[in-house]
């Protein structure tokens, strides 16, 4: 019988090297990694020669905001910038409208963003006081993490230490607790003072107000024990914060993100809201820091923290009152094989960090993170020589400023598979929504719901 898909003339990121190769894909799985003579017929034949073949990315942070801010993002438009982005995987944060704390707003999650998917995702829960008996049975249902926001302004997520330590209790080992790591009453401190420029701002939420944080829920995980992953990691003193743990032998992991390593508060300064994003990005000493930490692997992952808003939604009210965050999803690829082209990572770093890793962290591995036989057939082509310039008319988001913007990068995403299936190619979607499913994780693969 013939596969469904061949890819031929492909040169493949396989087992740590890269290889000559075609890949077979069968009901939507990968089942034969081989010369091209000894490939089986099949029905469709895709010619990737002159592209190298990667395991589609897994982004775990991001912010689709469906349902409740349809304005900013849903979940077609950002899954659409997702597989345009060589992105195969997401898993959505839970601060919607409702936030998604109990099995009501759960459900009402589920049906909000069914069917409107371009790639495969995951779901994550909110730990909230008022709601925390209810995170045993989200787990059960498919949460893939439980969200603690020690930094948020509404009250029904704020967290402090005793909740991140109750909300690891119910988790245990099953799914990591992941925390927004901003001290709230350092935090608070900085705020009164105001302040109406980017550099007062990053003032206020400066670097020790995530190392206390981090230094918190550290002290929980270790008085209650779990599985710890900090998100959007920014300092120098975090990073080793975390790597005491780790040679402690805690469960901690960490991510961090593009702008993070990529700008510095002289970017802030030059695109004001536009750069706005929680925690700040930092002075120059602290980017190298976080650079130091992925390559001794102290940070353990790239995400994209996509958290996309309306442009007239960032410049109404000038920038104290500016929304945070900014669209990413679609180009943290793009500017991670840049930095490959740079020499500052190794294309094996950018599968570690930004696939295989996160699949791990979301109990997705190996199914997802690796082109394997019997993995999912989710398949990025890139090309390592080509240029592009960024600019937010390109992009797929419904808002998709970035501070990126203008800034020209090399290395491109041309096709991505998502099960065997071509979802976007050369930028353009290919396929109709619907096509990604959620994934329920169950200990180390997970069940489609």
């Amino acid at each position: 019988m013939a596969l469904d898909l061949v890819v031929k003339n492909v040169k493949l990121f396989y087992r740590g090297a890269l290889v000559e190769a075609a890949v077979g894909v069968d009901g939507g799985r990968v089942v034969r990694v081989a010369k091209e003579a000894s490939m089986p017929k099949a029905d469709q034949v895709f010619d990737a020669e002159g592209f190298l073949m990667l395991p589609g990315m897994v982004d775990a942070h991001v912010h689709f905001r469906d349902p409740g801010y349809l304005h900013e993002e849903d979940f077609s438009s950002g899954t659409a910038a997702a597989a345009c982005g060589g992105v195969t995987t997401v898993a959505d944060m839970p601060n919607n409208e409702p936030p998604v704390v109990d099995h009501s707003s759960w459900r009402l999650k589920l049906e909000a963003v069914k069917g409107k998917a371009y790639v495969d995702y995951a779901l994550y829960a909110a730990a909230s006081w008022s709601r925390l008996k209810d995170l045993p049975t989200l787990i059960e249902e498919g949460a893939a993490g439980v969200k603690a926001y020690m930094a948020h302004g509404r009250p029904m997520l704020q967290a402090d230490p005793q909740l991140i330590s109750a909300a690891l209790r119910e988790a245990g080992l099953k799914v990591p607790v992941l925390v927004h790591a901003e001290d709230g009453g350092l935090l608070e401190g900085g705020l009164k003072v105001g302040f109406k420029d980017p550099i007062a701002y990053a003032k206020a939420r400066g670097p020790m107000v995530e190392a206390l944080a981090v230094r918190k829920v550290l002290r929980a995980l270790t008085r209650v024990g779990g599985r710890v992953h900090l998100c959007h990691l920014s300092s120098a003193w975090s990073v080793k914060l975390v790597e005491e743990a780790k040679l402690k032998g805690l469960n901690v992991t960490a991510e961090t993100c593009p702008h993070y390593l990529l700008l510095t508060k002289r970017d802030l300064r030059r695109a004001g809201v536009l750069c706005k994003v929680d925690p700040p990005v930092r002075a120059g000493h602290h980017r190298v820091a976080l650079w130091r930490g992925l390559w001794r692997g102290v940070v353990d992952q790239v995400a994209s923290d996509h958290a996309p808003h309306r442009l007239e939604d960032r410049l109404a009210k000038g920038f104290a009152e500016a929304p945070s965050g900014f669209a990413g999803v679609e180009l943290t690829l793009s500017l991670l094989l840049d930095c490959v082209n740079r020499g500052l990572l190794r294309l094996a770093d950018v599968v570690s960090l930004y696939s295989t890793r996160p699949a791990r962290l979301l109990n997705l591995y190996p199914r997802k993170g690796m082109v394997e036989e019997g993995c999912d057939a989710d398949l990025v082509l890139v090309s390592m020589g080509e240029e592009f310039k960024v600019t937010s008319s390109r992009l797929h988001s419904k808002s998709p400023e970035t501070p990126f913007e203008g800034r020209v990068l090399k290395g491109v995403p041309k096709a991505t598979f998502i099960r065997g299936v071509l979802a976007a190619e050369e930028g353009e979607v290919k396929v109709k929504p619907g096509l990604g499913r959620f994934l329920k994780p169950v200990g180390g693969g997970f069940l489609e719901a």
